[in-house]
């Protein structure tokens, strides 16, 4: 066990939590150490990994047997960037989001350019709904106030733009769709977002700790050195520091992460829980091949809401293992799968089709589970075919189709909580599944 001292910890090496960190390196004047575990083994080997944030390389502050001790301790922390491709855009129904998105879109290449690592891929991006209905209209009025670039396409014009795609012919007839081109957005690399941010904390003369917190003590008094808090990891090591900006994602509640102020709870040790739905996840990708690849070689992000279901696509992407890969999301309008509806058990998740995770056994068991839902990989492969029909043959081979989990956190008011929770505590957090492009 050793005791080391700094100015401000950062709980969680995520997108949230790296990016955090490495702003802060750079506004402040006090020790930045960002703490976190390493990708699992397990997720890094079937990836083989080009932007492994968590290589022994970028850390700084952590020898290899405490790195060791940490991945030991703690092998139930999971993060939801282990992946390529998360779309970016600022084209949302929500003001706040696509503020934020703005925002951080901004900075991209300026990260880029400082660490090295690019994770910005500007491809563009196409957001369709029905002609009419609250979505469509709601992001066609978002993205014109917020200023961006963007072009406004009836349903007749899409079969030129985008010959590869094929909209559901039962919805209304030729005018059913509307959708809004963002051309200055596409993808990010979730992988190469860490990474970047990691190195710019290490740039910076910051600290990148290769462990899992377990819990933030706030001190009844303020030590000699002015420190409020200290931080134990799974490796046994503690960090006394100043302040604490806690980004552990839809792990938040799993641990004594949020310490209250003295005197608003019972006991010298009390802790806050945040309030947070916590959903499952489920990706399916799907190997192209060459001749399919230069179909849809010139492909933006894709986000379509139909009558029957919603889905999100991403182009051909290059993944680690050396194969390229077709990404979709999505879900019922209507029927939530048979496993879901069990799941739920009555409750109303913040998103249609998903299931509600309780417990920090539930997050960790979901993201080892592997196959996710068979049935919504079924649901998702009839998505794509009927979107993208050159995708069939593809679809339609097992060997082809890989099946990844994750876990989205929802707050109740849709926004993120971006604020000091109490004195000296700050927590980001909250994504609500809109959070990795902002």
């Amino acid at each position: 066990t050793m005791r080391h001292r700094t100015g401000t910890v950062v709980v969680g090496r995520g997108m949230m939590g790296s990016a955090a960190a490495a702003h802060l390196c750079e506004l402040s004047r006090a020790a930045v150490t960002l703490i976190g575990p390493s990708e699992p083994p397990h997720t890094r080997a079937a990836a083989a990994a080009p932007h492994d944030a968590v290589s022994a390389d970028l850390v700084s502050g952590a020898d290899s047997d405490r790195r060791v001790a940490g991945e030991a301790a703690a092998p139930k922390i999971f993060g939801a960037h282990y992946d390529e491709g998360r779309i970016a855009r600022v084209s949302d129904r929500s003001p706040v989001w696509a503020a934020l998105a703005g925002a951080s879109h901004a900075r991209y290449r300026q990260v880029e350019a400082s660490s090295g690592v690019q994770f910005y891929h500007e491809v563009g991006h196409v957001a369709i709904g029905l002609s009419g209905h609250e979505y469509i209209q709601s992001v066609q009025k978002t993205t014109a106030a917020a200023g961006v670039e963007h072009t406004v396409l009836p349903s007749a014009d899409l079969p030129s733009r985008f010959p590869w795609l094929r909209l559901p012919q039962s919805e209304g007839g030729s005018d059913a769709f509307t959708a809004v081109l963002e051309p200055k957005a596409g993808w990010i690399s979730a992988r190469g977002h860490v990474e970047a941010h990691c190195t710019l904390v290490i740039q910076r003369k910051g600290a990148v700790v290769d462990d899992a917190v377990v819990a933030v003590r706030r001190l009844r008094d303020k030590t000699p050195d002015g420190c409020l808090f200290e931080v134990d990891t799974a490796s046994g090591d503690v960090f006394a520091c100043e302040k604490v900006i806690v980004a552990a994602g839809g792990f938040v509640n799993a641990r004594p992460l949020v310490p209250a102020e003295h005197g608003e709870h019972d006991g010298d040790h009390a802790y806050q829980q945040l309030e947070l739905q916590l959903l499952t996840a489920q990706t399916t990708r799907l190997r192209v091949t060459d001749a399919v690849g230069e179909t849809l070689k010139d492909m933006p992000s894709l986000i379509v809401k139909c009558a029957d279901f919603w889905a999100y696509v991403l182009p051909p992407i290059a993944y680690p293992d050396g194969h390229t890969y077709v990404k979709l999301g999505g879900a019922s309008n209507h029927h939530a799968t048979a496993a879901t509806t069990a799941r739920n058990n009555g409750e109303v998740p913040a998103l249609p089709g998903k299931a509600i995770l309780r417990t920090d056994a539930e997050v960790a068991e979901w993201y080892q589970s592997g196959g996710g839902d068979p049935d919504l990989t079924a649901l998702h492969l009839r998505i794509i075919t009927e979107l993208i029909p050159c995708l069939a043959t593809v679809a339609a081979d097992p060997a082809s189709v890989v099946v990844d989990t994750c876990v989205t956190s929802h707050t109740p008011t849709k926004r993120p909580y971006i604020g000091e929770a109490s004195l000296g505590v700050v927590v980001v957090g909250g994504g609500n599944g809109l959070a990795a492009k902002s």
